[in-house]
């Protein structure tokens, strides 16, 4: 997976399992390597994680992810991001079954931040690598949050979604997956459509040198807004009719609240832990 700094700090807690706590650590100065390493350390919207999560039963499954280490310049992270991919599918290719493909075991995930998406030099350079690299045409998934226009000869599947609407987005996600495996499988590396699928998910974000006095229509129009939470809130008890969906939501807000306080407060004992350093084969 390869993704800008927005966003990155939620992924890492939430779905890569990254302590809190480390998070904390670093944003009060601290690096996230052992001192006796030597390593420099990185800016905070840089940090990464490999974890392996396991979704148990029913799915009796364990999916590695891999959040790869981005510079400031955002996109530059694609090209790695498609080469370890490629680098995987065939390692991982040697020791399956004679039925296994490329891209049955490894996929990449591309998240891009912004709506010059299109006009951007690396971006477009890693779609032309998609495009003429088969083995890597049906295992690239490109996440695009807000707008996107592209040109006729890189057209492709594009999947628009309100950002608002999270079920909206994960039915989006579900079919971007079905369609590569769908016409993969039907057409294999002949379909004419160059690349995987594009999610554009349309939201709204802040510059860090936009300010009320730059951008006085834009804030104005952004703080009228309940956020994604609040709108999922009042979604979910539209749907189920309960007098104890307050009581639930609010247990849930102070539950996930105390499990931040505590990881806060063991920040100052945290010690980051270098078996984490590329443990297994990186490619």
């Amino acid at each position: 997976m390869g993704m800008p700094p927005r966003g990155r700090l939620n992924l890492l807690a939430d779905l890569l399992q990254l302590p809190a706590a480390a998070l904390f650590s670093k944003i009060k100065g601290g690096s996230e390597h052992p001192d006796y390493i030597g390593f420099e350390g990185d800016v905070l919207s840089h940090l990464v994680a490999s974890p392996t999560r396991d979704y148990g039963a029913p799915h009796k499954s364990q999916i590695k992810v891999s959040l790869l280490l981005n510079p400031s310049h955002l996109e530059a992270v694609n090209p790695i991001a498609l080469g370890k991919t490629r680098a995987k599918q065939y390692a991982l290719l040697k020791p399956s079954s004679a039925d296994c493909e490329l891209g049955d075991k490894v996929m990449c995930v591309e998240l891009h931040g912004d709506a010059s998406f299109a006009g951007q030099g690396a971006v477009m350079e890693g779609l032309g690598l998609i495009s003429h690299a088969p083995p890597c045409i049906w295992s690239t998934l490109l996440a695009l949050l807000l707008g996107y226009r592209q040109d006729d000869q890189y057209s492709r599947a594009v999947l628009h979604v309100n950002g608002d609407c999270p079920e909206d987005v994960v039915r989006t996600m579900d079919i971007a997956f079905r369609y590569m495996k769908y016409f993969r499988n039907v057409c294999g590396s002949t379909f004419p459509v160059r690349g995987g699928p594009v999610d554009e998910m349309e939201i709204y974000r802040h510059n860090e040198l936009d300010l009320p006095g730059t951008q006085p229509r834009m804030y104005k129009s952004i703080s009228g807004r309940r956020s994604v939470p609040q709108i999922y809130e009042e979604k979910l008890k539209m749907r189920i009719q309960s007098e104890t969906n307050d009581q639930t939501i609010t247990s849930i807000r102070e539950s996930h609240q105390a499990c931040i306080e505590a990881e806060l407060a063991r920040m100052t004992s945290y010690k980051p832990d270098a078996s984490a350093l590329l443990p297994d084969q990186w490619a």
